[in-house]
């Protein structure tokens, strides 16, 4: 399961600044948020790990 929001959301949250995100894009921050919630299980590095909360407040 995406530890992201919804790809269309995410590119749709990004497209509102004129930032584009292909889909490699997204593949890498899914990769990112996928990495920091596993790491995050064994070093607390951050409280914020829902979908929502990680698209907007950690890559937004």
């Amino acid at each position: 399961m995406s530890k992201l929001i919804s790809k269309d959301d995410f590119i749709k949250l990004f497209d509102n600044y004129d930032i584009t995100i292909s889909d490699s894009d997204y593949s890498r921050f899914e990769a990112y948020a996928d990495l920091l919630c596993e790491w995050n299980e064994k070093i607390n590095l951050t409280a914020i790990t829902d979908p929502e909360g990680i698209s907007i407040k950690h890559f937004f």
